[in-house]
């Protein structure tokens, strides 16, 4: 009886050793992301595993694989399979029951679009096969109803846990359910933390992402959140203009001071696209995030363009990440996929000191 070949061929993980996940990464082998490689009568067959869906770079790393296995000894032939699995990040805060990581979604100032990206980002997530949730710590100003087209109350479970309900196959919740129409919210910080804390414990089920869009600047629900929740990255939301670059600079060092990784930043509104002539007009200052990622040293995430489309969109509780034909739904969807890849990246660098993180 031949044996058969053993899964991971030592000849081939050594032609890998040379393909990163990203220029600053470790090798493809170390980071575990080759899960199978053998060798079969002169073809070499690869399974690669990623660490996030739609991957940014998954077609250029499949052709720098077979290229690295071209020039070893009895390779003829390559073939690659690539899948994904999510992994969670380190946090500095235990993992929430079920959920793999935390993203917060904050903006230095309000009027910047914070809640449309949160809400476009869930459901991009969701769309590229993600098991993503949403939810709405925008205590005073809370919008995710009406851009997610679903504003009933929760259910309870027996021991008095919220159970989200699901729009566009995302499960989410937001104070807009619990005190919907025009009643205020008149609430100090005690009470602030008591309701994120209420909503973060909600029974989100199995999630691989839970999108949290924050309020506005740097207060006690910031403060609740940064201390209290496992967030594995921090997305900045700004406009191009000075004044909201400013504030949403302050926000960038409220995460840092905190610990957390800085996903990237997403230039909201970054221009307007002419529908007639097709021109590109820069309305609130040109490249103002653009400057601002490559200060903080960190990734320029998406450029948002400034559509009515985005508009009607949330009005009619569909968020324009679901059409296929919107520049900013795209913009939307590379917005999922970028994002996605950062927290890859970062879930595969494992801290065994998480007390010195």
């Amino acid at each position: 009886m031949t044996a058969s070949p053993p899964a991971l061929d030592p000849g081939l993980l050594d032609a890998l050793r040379g393909v990163t996940l990203t220029p600053a990464s470790l090798d493809i082998v170390k980071l575990g992301l080759v899960v199978a490689a053998r060798l079969e009568h002169g073809r070499a067959v690869l399974e690669l595993e990623l660490p996030s869906p739609e991957h940014p770079r998954a077609a250029a790393l499949e052709a720098e694989v077979r290229a690295a296995l071209a020039a070893h000894p009895g390779v003829r032939e390559t073939r690659v399979a690539t899948s994904w699995r999510v992994r969670p990040a380190d946090t500095r805060v235990p993992p929430l029951a079920g959920v793999k990581n935390v993203i917060a979604v904050a903006s230095g100032k309000g009027g910047v679009g914070k809640s449309t990206i949160a809400s476009n980002l869930a459901v991009g997530l969701r769309m590229a096969g993600a098991r993503a949730g949403l939810l709405d710590l925008d205590v005073f100003g809370p919008s995710a109803p009406i851009v997610m087209g679903f504003a009933d109350e929760p259910e309870m479970t027996e021991d008095e846990r919220l159970i989200p309900p699901v729009a566009h196959g995302v499960p989410y919740l937001s104070m807009g359910m619990l005190a919907p129409g025009d009643r205020p919210i008149v609430w100090r910080g005690p009470m602030l933390h008591k309701a994120v804390i209420q909503l973060t414990s909600a029974e989100w089920g199995e999630l691989d992402y839970l999108v949290l869009d924050l309020p506005p600047g740097t207060g006690d629900v910031q403060l609740t959140v940064t201390q209290s929740m496992p967030v594995a990255g921090a997305v900045i939301v700004t406009t191009p203009q000075a004044i909201a670059l400013l504030d949403a600079t302050k926000g960038l060092a409220m995460f840092e001071g905190a610990r957390i990784p800085i996903l990237g930043i997403v230039e909201n509104m970054a221009e307007y696209i002419c529908g007639k002539c097709g021109k590109h007009h820069a309305i609130f200052a040109a490249d103002g995030g653009r400057r601002l990622a490559e200060e903080r040293g960190v990734p320029l995430l998406a450029r948002v363009p400034l559509e009515p489309a985005i508009m009607r969109a949330a009005d009619a509780g569909r968020p324009i990440v679901l059409e296929e034909g919107s520049a900013a739904g795209r913009a939307m969807r590379e917005l999922a996929a970028r994002v996605a890849a950062e927290l890859g990246e970062r879930s595969l660098r494992r801290n065994p000191f998480k007390v010195l993180a």
